[in-house]
């Protein structure tokens, strides 16, 4: 458990938790799915969950704060994608850890 070790400073532990938080929320989760494959607008992401554009937009700006995703602007839409492919790694095993067996 070397990172364990790395977590000393209460920053490091507030900064963590807030990333553990964020992936506590049923429709995050379902975002970063939506993602995963292929950017998405906010309207795509949408209807890929089931929610409203407006909900949709408040979730995306919490994943981005913590800096999850990224963002690309292509005239009047707004594109979103992961920053990298480690949050699903740690999705996968929080899944395969928890999975009836």
């Amino acid at each position: 458990m070397e990172s364990c070790k790395k977590l000393e400073l209460e920053q490091d532990i507030n900064r963590i938790y807030r990333g553990l938080h964020a992936l506590a929320h049923p429709t995050r989760l379902k975002i970063i799915c939506a993602i995963h494959q292929q950017e998405q607008t906010v309207n795509g992401i949408a209807k890929f969950v089931g929610s409203s554009p407006s909900n949709i937009s408040q979730q995306l700006a919490k994943l981005y704060d913590l800096k999850l995703l990224r963002r690309r602007r292509n005239k009047n839409r707004t594109y979103y994608s992961l920053k990298d492919d480690q949050i699903i790694k740690i999705i996968d095993a929080i899944d395969q850890n928890t999975a009836a067996t």
